[in-house]
């Protein structure tokens, strides 16, 4: 339990957040099994995961939203200077 408390003082610090590994730390067995597994089915052909127009959005949307909040973290770095 110390440990932990330590890991999270320093999360905390550094500026990540605890909830975001907590989720992490439950969903990253789940979707490595999935992701395995639809493997699997698609034969090893990566492409699987953009040939429906739904599984495209959401590629497309997870790629913004990491683009989006790095563009963020940028942008108030270069505001803070």
């Amino acid at each position: 339990m110390v440990i932990f408390g330590v890991v999270g003082f320093f999360m905390e610090r550094v500026g990540f957040s605890p909830a975001a590994l907590l989720v992490a730390f439950i969903l990253g067995p789940m979707a490595e099994v999935y992701l395995r597994q639809s493997m699997r089915i698609s034969g090893g052909d990566p492409a699987i995961f953009v040939t429906t127009p739904f599984s495209l959005l959401f590629a497309v949307a997870a790629v913004g939203l990491l683009l989006w909040s790095i563009f963020n973290r940028t942008r108030r770095k270069e505001a803070k200077s």
